[in-house]
């Protein structure tokens, strides 16, 4: 049962890209059951998505957005200062890497104050992967050596990497983070166990998951516009639709080998592509698009709040992810809107897509199957309504926000010393 009396949580990220990350964060406070907890969200004051969060959180929440220094913050600076003389700016990166040590102590007594501030009685990490976020890792640490409460809950959302360089240094902050965690939670099976890459989590009895959830329908009547009046399309024009960065990762390629095999057989077809990316990420996708001459059936848009809007006039969603992906929340959002998926198995996506139960799932280069069940779908009405269908069911039944908060407070909750 959850514990009534008061509590102070704190979720504390980093985060450098609009997102999925982003989405859980606002569905977990959202929908968080006690209402009598006070909670504060601890972010870096230059992640893009602060606007968002103070738009949509709702309820006894406390922002504190910190400023400090991180390395990828002093590696964009160099390479602006030496914008002609890159090698001096990764000579001079490289270099100041040479001390991480420092930065992780940096971090650790810098976060001592931010955490403990107000006397919480909780903290919950939210870690976009493993390693990931140094300050994440730090944050962990700072409140197992400097707080007397219970230890604190790193949750980490993408595949965990092995350790590749500075081989000692690295185990050495995996160790005091796995003593200093009182639970490791990721967000599927797949990429919980994938931590178990790295040395010192081997044999951890703390590494769990807890599947992502969304609300319901959290945007609906909120937003008014027509997307397919915005990009000038005919109203009879059928919408794939894509959310995800611009990361390499996320299969741009793969998508667009799909696609153009997609307009070959129904040309009056439109992909929409909308997320977070650099000026180079999106520069470099576009490039892609005019190489394989679709530049008139795609769309990139930036980062969008209205997913009602997107997904009222989206026959399907495609993921082409092939790699790191350790769940796949745009699977989920489009189930809730009755929108079928058809994905790549990368990762955690196959176990957030049934094969046939609002969706299809493929190898990440299987090129020919992908398409062709695309076409289907776009042919066939009567089979994306039933995959719709399909898909809200199992959404209902498995990826609400009320189900993943639940399981977090009472992982939370049931810590409580005595």
């Amino acid at each position: 049962m959850i514990n009534k009396e008061i509590n102070k949580i704190i979720f504390f990220t980093e985060n450098s890209y609009k997102g999925g990350l982003d989405t859980f964060i606002i569905a977990l406070i959202n929908h968080w059951p006690d209402k009598n907890d006070e909670i504060t969200l601890i972010c870096n004051s230059n992640h893009p998505g602060i606007e968002t969060y103070e738009r949509e959180l709702k309820g006894k929440i406390k922002f504190k957005w910190h400023r400090l220094v991180f390395l990828k913050d002093i590696r964009k600076s160099l390479f602006s200062i030496f914008n002609k003389q890159q090698i001096v700016a990764k000579l001079i990166y490289h270099f100041i890497k040479l001390f991480k040590s420092f930065f992780l102590a940096y971090y650790v007594v810098s976060l001592k104050k931010i955490l403990l501030e107000g006397q919480p009685d909780r903290l919950m990490v939210i870690n976009g992967g493993y390693p990931a976020g140094l300050s994440c890792r730090a944050a962990t640490i700072c409140w197992g050596l400097f707080s007397k409460k219970q230890k604190a809950i790193h949750n980490f959302h993408n595949i965990s990497i092995p350790i590749m360089k500075n081989r000692i240094f690295e185990t050495f902050i995996d160790k005091l983070v796995e003593q200093n965690s009182s639970h490791l939670v990721s967000v599927s099976k797949m990429a919980s166990e994938s931590i178990r890459c790295r040395k010192a989590f081997e044999n951890s009895k703390k590494i769990n998951f807890i599947y992502n959830g969304i609300g319901p329908l959290e945007t609906e009547n909120k937003y008014q516009s027509d997307i397919k009046q915005e990009l000038s399309l005919r109203k009879d024009t059928q919408v794939c639709l894509m959310l995800g960065t611009y990361e390499p990762r996320k299969g741009h390629s793969f998508l667009f080998k799909v696609f153009s095999k997609v307009v070959e057989l129904v040309p009056a077809t439109h992909l929409i592509i909308c997320g977070y990316g650099s000026e180079n990420e999106v520069a470099f996708v576009r490039n892609q698009v005019e190489q394989f001459n679709i530049q008139n059936n795609v769309s990139l848009l930036n980062f969008r709040n209205d997913l009602d809007n997107l997904f009222k006039d989206t026959d399907v969603l495609l993921i082409s992810s092939q790699e790191f992906e350790s769940f796949g929340l745009t699977a989920v959002e489009a189930m809730a809107h009755k929108v079928p998926v058809v994905s790549t198995n990368t990762g955690g996506l196959k176990e957030v897509i049934k094969h046939g139960e609002g969706g299809y799932v493929f190898e990440k280069d299987d090129v020919e199957n992908y398409a062709a069940k695309v076409i289907e779908l776009l042919q066939n009405e009567d089979l994306r309504l039933e995959q719709g269908i399909k898909g809200q069911k199992r959404f209902v039944n498995n990826f609400k926000a009320e189900r993943m908060t639940s399981a977090y407070a009472s992982l939370i909750k049931a810590n409580r010393k005595t």
